[in-house]
């Protein structure tokens, strides 16, 4: 009975090595995705309450009641909480995809370990 040099005996844990590898560059890949899809997100929202509040300064040159100009300012403060919201998403995200970078680190130190 032959022994199997050590490079056959290592290629099982080498293919289960790259497939978790792949899994967790799956996985970053997708907490990336999530974290941009957030930020566009803030930038579109910091945008409508710039147009909006541009708005509300347009219709206050050519007069506006005060109890629409109340309504107004109570969405623009609507606006600012779904923004203060959204940066929170976001760190969130940046904390999720930091911890994706790590364990794919990880797994890629494994997998080249396991090829040298």
């Amino acid at each position: 009975m032959s022994k199997k040099p050590k490079s056959e005996r290592i290629k099982p844990l080498q293919r289960i090595a790259e497939h978790h590898e792949q899994q967790a560059a799956t996985c970053l890949g997708t907490s990336r995705q999530a974290l941009n899809e957030c930020q566009l997100r803030l930038v579109d929202l910091l945008q409508f309450r710039n147009d909006y509040t541009q708005q509300i300064f347009e219709a206050g040159k050519n007069g506006i009641a005060g109890s629409r100009l109340q309504a107004l300012y109570a969405f623009v403060n609507q606006l600012d909480l779904a923004i203060q919201q959204q940066k929170q998403n976001i760190l969130h995200a940046q904390q999720d995809c930091d911890q994706h970078t790590i364990k794919w680190r990880q797994q890629h130190q494994r997998t080249t370990i396991l090829s040298k």
